[in-house]
């Protein structure tokens, strides 16, 4: 079961994943324009679908986090692309 909200986080914060056991929660931040929500939709899935052993794990391993941030990048804007490259951003609110 997968449970997403949209909520009020700082703005250096665009979104965080939680996982117990089988159930995970996506949030995102509300204050984002809707292209930036659904580009940290994706980037959250990606560490739910590919980093389900968490950041306690990875930190403790000889990958540096910032490879596992760029994959979950790379991912979120093969998700969104089409909608970027169209210059179907114009809602940003």
């Amino acid at each position: 079961m997968l449970d997403l909200r949209h909520e009020d986080l700082p703005m250096d914060l665009w979104g965080l994943h939680l996982v117990r056991g089988n159930r995970g929660r996506i949030l995102i931040n509300c204050h984002l324009p809707p292209l930036w929500r659904r580009f940290t939709l994706f980037h959250e899935l990606f560490h739910l679908l590919y980093h389900r052993k968490g950041e306690r794990f990875w930190s403790r391993t000889f990958q540096p986090l910032s490879r596992f941030e760029h994959e979950a990048d790379c991912f979120a804007w093969a998700a969104i692309w089409p909608e970027w490259s169209g210059g179907d951003y114009a809602q940003w609110d």
